[in-house]
């Protein structure tokens, strides 16, 4: 089994991607449920705004990225990251699955030149 790409406390390394988290979690969570198919952006963005349940959907995704990657079972930790250091664990999920959020976040546009 493999370990994830960066540690749990690793995640001021992207400091933009660490801004960007803190600031709009919800388009970055968003981002990451349509990567791996769990849902729509805009769904995957506000389901995380729901009391309670927003928990056991950031462990649910957790664990189809863990999945995905061939990452072991954490059993309590997982929970732990989830409840108590939810930004560094959406920090970590997405740089697992090689996503930069802020891409079309920030209007990254092609200008045509006439």
């Amino acid at each position: 089994m493999a370990d994830w790409k960066v540690g749990l406390f690793s995640c001021f390394g992207d400091f933009k991607l660490c801004l960007f988290t803190w600031c709009c979690p919800c388009v970055v969570t968003g981002r990451m449920a349509e990567a791996i198919e769990m849902d729509t952006c805009f769904m995957g963005g506000c389901k995380i705004f729901i009391p309670c349940y927003n928990i056991w959907y950031m462990k649910q995704m957790r664990d189809a990225i863990a999945k995905k990657s061939s990452i072991a079972d954490e059993g309590i930790m997982g929970w732990v990251s989830v409840c108590c250091l939810g930004l560094c664990s959406i920090i970590q999920e997405t740089k697992e699955l090689g996503l930069d959020p802020m891409a079309k976040a920030m209007g990254e546009q092609t200008i045509e030149r006439v």
